[in-house]
């Protein structure tokens, strides 16, 4: 039996930088969590998440710490 990736629920991106890869992931129709250590780089992606009214929640942590803190 292979395994299915979930359909439900938010996607976690960690490492999230300016964006690159997080405007594929909202595109997919899912809410996602997007974590940036970098300030410059976190808050340029928060400055594109608001611009584009996507679902997606910028975190400026440290991934460990972050995952931390939302489990």
């Amino acid at each position: 039996c292979a395994a299915q990736p979930a359909t439900q629920g938010a996607l976690l991106e960690l490492f999230a930088g300016s964006g690159n890869f997080t405007r594929a992931l909202w595109s997919l129709g899912r809410d996602v969590i997007a974590i940036e250590q970098d300030h410059d780089a976190s808050t340029s992606l928060a400055e594109l998440v608001r611009r584009e009214g996507a679902p997606v929640r910028v975190v400026q942590s440290d991934a460990g710490r972050a995952l931390h803190h939302l489990w």
